[in-house]
């Protein structure tokens, strides 16, 4: 039987704020790798369509979604 992860986001959704910018892309890249669903936002578009490119395996999968976002 495989062990588990003791931090296991699975079945959840992160919703994380200025996610292009370089702390929110770490955050976006460590809630991904805990199985985590993730809504990224930012304000800058362009920013998040590099996001995008970075995590593609990710959009792919349907466990990252992106809004461009001024909170």
């Amino acid at each position: 039987m495989g062990q588990k992860k003791p931090f296991d986001l699975s079945d959840n959704t992160v919703l994380i704020t200025g996610a292009a910018g370089l702390l929110g892309s770490e955050h976006v890249e460590a809630v991904l790798a805990i199985n985590a669903r993730v809504i990224a936002t930012d304000i800058s578009g362009p920013a998040l369509k590099k996001l995008a490119s970075r995590f593609s395996e990710a959009v792919e999968r349907g466990q990252l979604l992106f809004e461009r976002l001024d909170v």
